[in-house]
């Protein structure tokens, strides 16, 4: 269940009322506001629809301001939502702020939404429409405003608002919005069914046409090894021919030409990564003194962050001792300038002092024409003027003894200007010694480190010395071995030379042989390939498959499509059941007896059974276009039998209102379970005789046993027996 608890309602700068002013909802149940005509009980009520909708029957904006500043209206409602506290305030014309709203959540400063257009849809979300408002808890002057007297239409859009029956509306539409959805997806299923559908019909023609190629296939293998037989015996005849012709040449020197090629290739790697290796030796001797000077230089940068590390400690440990110093300089000067401060406190009071002695003296003195006594008011005598002359003698003792006494402050304070004095002088000379250690630490660093950068500087030179010593002898060495290598090259090469002559000779001859012996092999391999060579059958197979997965898919769309049918049966069973002559159908035929049970109740109570009035719902029209979620309020006088609400004086009218707001505010309830804890009444008790006010009066203290009822009139009525009573002047 929903609890909405309004806490407290203000306002400042709004229609009548000018000064700031709050109304509690939390004390009183029966709270009476009264005061004479326009003084502005109305605008108290009016101030919570307007700060939490932004309108009211006093209007919207500008309407509510008021009239003698013009300006800075401000309106502000606090309220729980399930124990959750908010705070809504509202501005017009707000200096700084112009019009505008704000909400904020808990104990939060900030507002968590501003602005009118982010503020409403909270509101609503949080309590309910603004019409609602107006038709379930607020009671307004206006009655041609209430719901009885509403339209067709007004009254229809309300009683859908507090049954909720616009869900339904939506739930309807997004049921036709699933059956369009649905029947796409039907019509996408047909037509993948009809694709797929062509693709298996073309799969079994593809599948009949590879047959066909297999067959001519194998006719053709057969007519092709017959012609490559014969060709493979006339070659080896001519093989055999040419092995005659070669028997009288020289053996064969290949092994020892590629003995030779060999050692030359071998040579000449050897020469061509000479260049490498000298390279990479020098490049070694290179690294190695580049990683020495690079040890020399972290070496000596740790040393001289370790001598900045033991600098910067030494000037944090004389700043520390500083430090200590100065805070006990300054306790001893505080010390001091509370000790002076005191002591001018006292020599203010004996100055005080001193002047108001002579403030009495001046009293005391004696005139010639005063013939009273000032101290004793008696008759002036002998004896009241000596003791004048004595009082006045004390208190010039008592002036010279505050006197001294100021002297003697002012010696103090002295020597404690003269302590402050020296407090100063010491605190300066500390801290010209702290600058002087602080230069100190610094050039002691600064030489510390120019050390070692100059023994880094000639441990450097030194490695470079040593790495160009080597680098010379690496090159050397190489030039040496270089000559060598290329000598035996050149001896390799005259012997290969004469072996090249002799080997052409022979080369030629195998070359034909080869010729001849490669022409046979590339026929006998022909030969055998094109025994071995079979027909691809994995296309036909690749058919058969294709054919049997189009087949699965066929049966797999089909079930799917059925699927969605029986789908689109459920959702329109559902979207029958979400019109206005399913589901919502009932809960109006639900709601109907509960109205007329409440309304029946609330007017035993106000009329005594007078008046009997019913609810009822509008039949449907001919052609069937109207649902049955209108609403129809029956009204019949059981005295004169009017059944016509037209007919009723202002009071009967009066107390119908009264009987269907309070049965409205009891059906939001139950429906939303929502439970509020107000309800207000504006000037309820107009056009009623003194009967009916007593009837409503008792009616408004038995409601107040559960609600605040606030109830607005301009003259006090002796019937209500009110909690509070809230006069308005």
């Amino acid at each position: 269940m929903k609890d909405i608890v309004f806490l407290m309602q203000g306002l400042e700068n709004f229609c009548n009322h000018r000064d700031p002013m709050e109304l509690d909802f939390t004390k009183g149940s029966l709270t009476l506001i009264t005061g004479p005509n326009g003084i502005g009980k109305t605008s108290m009520l009016q101030a919570i629809p307007f700060t939490l909708y932004g309108q009211c029957e006093k209007g919207r904006g500008d309407d509510v301001l008021n009239n003698k500043t013009g300006k800075n209206c401000h309106t502000w409602t606090i309220f729980l939502v399930n124990g959750i506290k908010y705070r809504v305030d509202r501005y017009v014309k707000y200096t700084k702020i112009g019009n505008s709203a704000t909400i904020t959540r808990g104990d939060d400063n900030e507002p968590y939404l501003k602005g009118h257009s982010e503020v409403l849809p909270e509101i609503e979300k949080l309590l309910m429409p603004y019409k609602l408002f107006i038709n379930t808890l607020l009671f307004a002057q206006k009655v041609k405003t209430f719901f009885t007297d509403l339209s067709d239409s007004d009254q229809k859009e309300i009683f859908r608002k507090i049954m909720n029956l616009d869900d339904f509306v939506l739930y309807m539409k997004q049921c036709g919005i699933e059956l369009k959805e649905i029947e796409e997806i039907i019509l996408k299923l047909n037509q993948d069914l009809y694709s797929n559908q062509g693709s298996l019909d073309h799969t079994k023609e593809q599948r009949k046409e590879f047959i066909r190629k297999e067959i001519f296939f194998q006719e053709e293998k057969t007519k092709k090894l017959c012609d490559l037989s014969e060709k493979t015996a006339t070659e080896n005849q001519k093989i055999l021919n040419h092995l005659e012709q070669q028997k009288g040449l020289p053996k064969d020197t290949t092994l020892r030409r590629q003995e030779i090629t060999n050692e030359i290739s071998v040579l000449e790697h050897t020469l061509s990564n000479l260049t490498s290796v000298n390279d990479s030796k020098i490049n070694n001797c290179d690294n190695q003194a580049k990683l020495k000077i690079s040890q020399l230089e972290t070496k000596s940068l740790e040393l001289s962050n370790e001598s900045s590390k033991e600098m910067a400690e030494n000037i944090e440990s004389a700043k520390g001792a500083l430090k200590i110093e100065e805070d006990s300089i300054k306790k001893q000067k505080d010390s001091i300038a509370i000790e002076i401060q005191k002591i001018n406190v006292s020599i203010a009071q004996e100055k005080s002092a001193i002047d108001f002695i002579i403030r009495e003296n001046e009293k005391l003195t004696l005139d010639s024409e005063l013939t009273m006594c000032p101290t004793c008011k008696r008759d002036m005598n002998d004896d009241c003027i000596n003791q004048l002359n004595s009082l006045i003698d004390e208190n010039k003792k008592l002036i010279q003894f505050r006197n001294h006494a100021i002297k003697d402050y002012q010696i103090i304070i002295s020597d404690l200007q003269d302590k402050l004095t020296i407090l100063n002088n010491t605190s300066k000379t500390n801290i010209d010694d702290y600058n002087e250690t602080i230069k100190a630490f610094q050039k002691l660093n600064r030489e510390t480190i120019a050390q070692y950068i100059e023994r880094k500087n000639i441990a450097i030179n030194k490695v470079k010395s040593l790495m160009k010593g080597t680098v010379d002898k690496i090159k050397s060495e190489n030039i040496k071995e270089r000559e060598n290598i290329q000598l035996n090259i050149m001896n390799l090469t005259t012997e290969l030379g004469v072996l090249n002559v002799t080997q052409e000779t022979i080369d030629r001859f195998n070359k034909t042989l080869t010729l001849l012996q490669q022409t046979k092999d590339n026929l006998i391999k022909e030969y055998n390939d094109t025994e071995t060579f079979k027909f691809d059958t994995s296309l036909i197979k690749n058919c058969d498959i294709q054919i049997e997965n189009y087949r699965k898919i066929k049966t797999e769309l089909e079930t799917k499509r059925d699927s969605y049918h029986e789908k689109i049966k459920i959702i329109k069973f559902w979207k029958l059941g979400f019109s206005g002559s399913g589901i919502q159908s009932m809960l109006i035929d639900e709601a109907i007896p509960f109205m007329n049970e409440r309304i029946s109740y609330y007017m035993n109570l106000l009329c005594n059974g007078r008046y009997t009035v019913t609810f009822d719902t509008l039949k449907a029209t001919k052609d069937a276009k109207e649902f049955r979620d209108k609403i129809s309020v029956n009204v019949f006088d059981n005295q004169t039998h009017s059944d016509k609400r037209v007919k009723f004086s202002g009071g009967q009218t009066r107390l119908v209102d009264i009987g269907a707001i309070l049965t409205l505010a009891d059906l939001q309830a139950k429906v939303q379970d929502a439970k509020v804890n107000i309800i207000l009444f504006d000037e309820i008790f107009d056009a009623l005789d003194d009967e009916n006010i007593r009837f409503a009066a008792n009616l408004l203290r038995l409601a107040s046993e559960t609600k605040w009822v606030g109830i607005v009139s301009h003259r006090h009525i002796e019937h209500i027996e009110a909690d509070v009573v809230l006069e308005i002047r």
